[in-house]
């Protein structure tokens, strides 16, 4: 079968001869009193990916609230994928520390149940400015003959950082990845995968309280 994004070139041509005479195969010249003709034809044909998608709630928090995540890979049907994973990276403003995982969810195209229904949570890295970059390996995700949703809840907590101030908005993107072909099981979520998926995003709205004080004296 297939693997997800993977590029396959199929070569053909079609050849004859000015002379008439029977020819025994395809790479017979054919007569040689004759001249040989040859024409080739290429076409390349890339196989279907994996699509990410990425929610979140509440879409509105302030500093030490909880926000849920949810992100999914959209599988199509009748393509492998190898060591499938989800990858986010999470905004200065979200305490990495506090990401707990979890359900796995994973949902035929007719609504009913697929197999897959667990996640290995991968090792934290770095990302840039202030961000960290988390994921969760699915595993070998082989062809089926329905399309899938795989899916992963997690949630975290809204840090008590600078970046976390009243409306700020603390974006993250996640995205899909994958091997074509049966390779060792990564442990970090920085690992280098032969292919990924566009970005899905969501965002958090930092709300904080706005505080007054009126004061009014008399003379005595």
């Amino acid at each position: 079968s297939a693997s997800g994004k993977q590029t396959y070139v199929n070569n053909a041509a079609v050849s004859g001869n000015s002379v008439s005479q029977a020819r025994t195969g395809p790479t017979d010249a054919g007569n040689p009193a004759g001249r040989q003709y040859s024409v080739p034809a290429t076409n390349t044909v890339t196989a279907a990916g994996a699509t990410a998608t990425k929610t979140v709630t509440p879409s509105k928090a302030t500093i030490g609230d909880t926000v849920t995540y949810t992100a999914g890979a959209q599988v199509p049907a009748g393509i492998n994928f190898y060591n499938l994973s989800i990858i986010d990276t999470l905004p200065n403003g979200i305490d990495a520390t506090s990401v707990q995982q979890g359900t796995v969810t994973c949902t035929n195209a007719d609504a009913t149940t697929c197999s897959v229904t667990s996640a290995t949570a991968l090792s934290h890295t770095a990302g840039t400015g202030s961000r960290t970059v988390i994921g969760w390996l699915f595993g070998d995700v082989t062809q089926n003959p329905q399309a899938r949703t795989i899916a992963i809840s997690y949630s975290a907590k809204v840090a008590d950082v600078a970046a976390a101030t009243r409306s700020a908005v603390l974006s993250n993107a996640a995205h899909v990845v994958w091997d074509n072909a049966v390779m060792t099981a990564p442990t970090s979520a920085g690992a280098t995968f032969q292919k990924t998926s566009t970005n899905a995003t969501a965002a958090v709205t930092v709300t904080e309280p706005v505080l007054s004080i009126a004061k009014a004296g008399s003379a005595t």
